[in-house]
């Protein structure tokens, strides 16, 4: 049974990432005429990331000071990238 409940929580945890990624994913999509509010949007997701990361470790009982650069170094890339293809458009 303990298993179990493992499983949840990880599928809680992911569904929470799940539901943070379509919510931007959206956001781009329906802001797609304003690159301010992409901006907004892009760089919220980077921060919601990251603190999704922190949160799920402190859950697992495994946070560490690499685990949390991971995540921002990961996040930064990503935020880079998407910030590059909003200002070429």
């Amino acid at each position: 049974m303990k298993r179990f409940w493992r499983y949840l929580e990880h599928a809680l945890d992911f569904s929470l990432l799940i539901l943070i990624l379509a919510g931007a994913l959206y956001g781009l999509y329906y802001y797609r005429n304003l690159v301010r509010a992409q901006m907004t949007i892009t760089l919220s997701l980077g921060v919601a990331y990251v603190l999704w990361g922190i949160l799920h470790h402190w859950h697992e009982k495994n946070l560490k000071v690499k685990i949390i650069w991971e995540y921002v170094s990961i996040a930064a890339l990503v935020v880079f990238i998407l910030l590059i293809f909003l200002f070429r458009a």
